[in-house]
């Protein structure tokens, strides 16, 4: 069988860093049910940690209990049942901590970030809550998918033109959207199409705080094999400092040919709508999985930000 085939190739790592003595970031890299996700947890000692495992622990079970056809409306919204799908699953997370948080005294207040990214060709979804990133390097730059929901990008929304001084005394690092604060929860959720050779960062502020934009981009450009750059981006974030914990997902999508692959068709791309409910998680294709490409249909729209809630 000779034909145009994806090739993905995905791993993932977490730290403790050098200045907290445990670590409250979980992540999750199932290539089987395609889901890839990086939660950062918070709220007191050990609550955070509950509340990312938990969040990772909902989103897993969820996917393995469900199936695009469940979303699906119709025949002709495939593309639209993976973002309902990981909807679902992001709610289903967020109740679950929240439960948690509200009936067991010594979780009280805890919750976590979330970013996510589910491969469902030809498109990706992005999903996030907090300050956890998604960034895409393709053709050699680097790009954020996700805006950080905290208090200083809140009032930049709010006020574009407050001065630098009045920025410089805002506190930074407050986080105003967060899994499990809330009984309901809204989040941002983009859906695109992904192009050969796009690899995609999933990480917590662990990372971000300790390595800049430039630095991220030459050491993952510079270290094809997705296992081998979290464990230098992890290295090089300690190096700095390490002040925080550390969390890294990489996710490479290649282009390759093989005649002796057996594989599943890669289905063409509805159009995407942007109405989708606001929406996290995703599911991706076996890290070794090859799938035959199809002509790229038009890239999709993202769905709008929805409004945050301050935790």
């Amino acid at each position: 069988m000779e034909g145009r085939y994806l090739h993905v190739l995905a791993a993932g790592l977490t730290d403790v860093g050098k200045a907290r003595h445990h670590n409250e970031d979980n992540i999750l890299v199932r290539q089987d049910l395609g889901i890839f996700l990086v939660s950062d947890g918070m709220g007191g000692h050990n609550a955070g940690e509950v509340a990312s495992a938990l969040t990772i622990a909902s989103v897993r079970n969820f996917f393995e209990a469900t199936t695009l056809e469940d979303f699906a409306e119709s025949d002709s919204e495939e593309i639209m049942a993976g973002a309902r799908r990981v909807a679902a699953a992001v709610q289903k997370a967020n109740r679950d901590v929240h439960e948690i948080s509200t009936t067991h005294p010594k979780h009280r207040g805890m919750g976590c970030t979330l970013v996510m990214l589910y491969l469902q060709p030809p498109v990706v979804h992005i999903a996030h809550l907090g300050d956890s990133r998604c960034y895409r390097i393709r053709g050699g730059k680097i790009q954020p998918l996700t805006r950080d929901h905290t208090l200083i990008n809140d009032i930049l929304a709010l006020k574009p033109d407050i001065s630098d001084d009045d920025l410089a005394h805002l506190p930074k690092n407050i986080v105003t959207r967060a899994v499990g604060i809330e009984p309901t929860v809204q989040f941002d959720v983009l859906t695109e199409e992904f192009e050969f050779g796009d690899i995609y960062l999933l990480c917590s502020d662990g990372l971000t705080g300790m390595l800049s934009e430039p630095k991220i981009l030459e050491t993952i450009t510079e270290t094809p094999d997705p296992a081998q750059a979290t464990t230098r981006l992890i290295q090089l974030a300690n190096d700095a400092g390490g002040l925080d914990n550390i969390s890294a997902v990489v996710l490479r999508l290649d282009l390759i040919e093989d005649s002796n692959l057996i594989t599943q068709p890669l289905p063409a791309a509805p159009s995407v709508s942007a109405e989708v409910p606001a929406a996290a998680s995703t599911p991706i294709a076996p890290a070794e999985d090859l799938v035959p490409a199809e002509p790229s249909a038009p890239p999709s729209e993202p769905v709008a930000p929805a409004p945050s809630h301050v935790s």
